[in-house]
């Protein structure tokens, strides 16, 4: 999957695997569980908070269940009233990473993995902030990052040093409607070849530019869709990505323009700069005026047949309606 970058020649996407550093980034504005508010095909809208008992203590929670809430996080807080926190929700399991990025006050994050089973808990100081000049990259990529340790489907963030208070240990169980709350996700169901997929949807610039950075693996029927106001010619790059993504450009309609397997670069050096990073990673071309992405797991695209001119069906009209 891949993340709009800063342009070191022309106009390019980094394409960065999913490193979850929504962590501890910002204000939540999705949140618990609706009912009214159900959708279609068994997706669940959750409501902007829930209420949440932790040993013997009950929180009320923001949810954020969609890409753009995930990154934004809690970011940004100078404080946490006592009994309140967020609830990340996430489509699927899988290993995560929180960073501190412009959080000023100290934050507990509690993964947790499908069932709500705790698998590691940190508590996570702030750090220093963000240095005159210093750009996005330069910035996180010095910002200490804390690890599910498992593959997880949950993290709660509460404030620093709650989890200690509260005497919450690895192993213990919390008790989510996890049934439900699996059914929150923003994933969309898309047929490529003969295959079915269920993607992240990357329609926004944050989550754009977030991509799928510092992910260690992608299921194998799993990715992300990229969907972009307006069609024009891109690249995508490898920046921070460890392992083989393939990335399909589509235009418009949805036929296929070009297709590449892209291969892990050599990690930024110590004392390299951002943008001579960038400027030293390989650029995959749309190939012609895209307004589509997928990012598959490496190897995926030679099993599926497709070659430029042939088509994904997308619901594009509906897709571009939601890219911002």
């Amino acid at each position: 999957m891949a993340t709009q970058g800063r342009s070191v020649m022309g106009k390019f996407l980094a394409l960065i695997a999913f490193l979850v550093v929504a962590g501890a980034i910002g204000l939540s504005v999705s949140g618990g569980l609706g009912g009214p508010g159900d959708g279609d095909n068994g997706r669940v809208v959750l409501a902007p908070t829930m209420s949440l008992k932790i040993k013997d203590k009950v929180f009320k929670l923001d949810v954020a269940a969609t890409n753009e809430a995930r990154i934004k996080g809690m970011g940004g807080r100078t404080e946490i009233p006592p009994g309140t926190g967020m609830l990340f929700v996430f489509p699927r399991a899988q290993r995560l990473s929180f960073l501190m990025r412009d959080c000023p006050i100290a934050i507990d994050v509690i993964f947790l993995d499908g069932s709500g089973r705790v698998t590691a808990i940190h508590t996570m100081p702030p750090e220093e902030a963000r240095r005159a000049g210093e750009n996005n990259s330069a910035y996180d990529a010095r910002l200490k990052k804390y690890s599910s340790r498992f593959p997880a489907q949950y993290a709660i963030e509460l404030e620093g040093g709650m989890a200690a208070k509260l005497g919450l240990k690895e192993g213990e169980k919390i008790a989510l409607d996890t049934e439900r709350l699996s059914k929150a996700s923003d994933l969309e169901r898309v047929k490529i070849g003969s295959r079915d997929f269920f993607l992240e949807l990357a329609a926004s610039d944050p989550v754009r530019s977030m991509g799928l950075s510092g992910r260690e693996e992608i299921a194998e029927d799993s990715g992300m869709l990229f969907v972009f106001p307006d069609a024009q010619e891109l690249h995508f790059v490898m920046r921070d990505c460890p392992i083989p993504i393939d990335i399909i450009f589509l235009d418009a309609g949805g036929k296929v323009l070009s297709t590449h397997e892209m291969q892990p670069e050599a990690p930024r050096g110590p004392g390299e700069t951002a943008d001579a990073y960038e400027s030293r990673l390989k650029q995959y071309a749309s190939n012609g005026a895209m307004q589509f992405a997928i990012e598959l797991r490496g190897g995926t695209i030679r099993t599926l047949g497709l070659k430029p001119g042939s088509v994904v069906a997308l619901d594009t009209e509906r897709l571009k309606r939601l890219a911002r």
